[in-house]
């Protein structure tokens, strides 16, 4: 038996399925769920997200909501990309000006801008990248 779990974007739904292990960035830190775990309701962060279902799927998350109840995971975010979906190339080359924007940040408004930014396309470039746990 496995996790049901559902990852719902406002244009699709990205995974509908089963799965032996799933890991999540929440706003109080990194979190891995497995069948049988208690109820849960939690805010995500923007970061990447595993799903083990024999080999590992990742996805790109950028904020969101997840429940468990009743041996299912409900994943419910703003914005996610799969990483089938993301070129190599280019999410690389947007994390290297996302780096650059911070460095060259002038006053807190365009800082706090420049992290956000740096931290989608570093998590676009964790799901891109890896294929495994973070």
């Amino acid at each position: 038996m496995a996790l049901q779990t559902c990852i719902i974007a406002p244009d699709r739904v990205l995974w509908d399925g089963p799965a032996d292990e799933v890991l999540l960035s929440a706003t109080s830190g990194s979190l891995g769920l497995l069948e049988g775990h208690a109820p849960l309701l939690t805010a995500l962060d923007i970061g990447p997200m595993r799903v083990r279902s024999g080999s590992w799927q990742s996805f790109a998350v950028m904020g969101g909501f997840a429940t468990v109840q009743g041996g299912r995971l409900t994943v419910i975010v703003n914005e996610a990309y799969a990483s089938s979906d993301l070129n190599a190339d280019e999410v690389t080359k947007e994390l290297d000006e996302a780096r650059t924007a911070v460095e060259r940040a002038a006053g807190t408004p365009q800082a706090v801008e420049a992290q956000v930014a740096l931290r989608r396309a570093k998590a676009r470039y964790d799901a891109c990248s890896s294929q495994g746990p973070a």
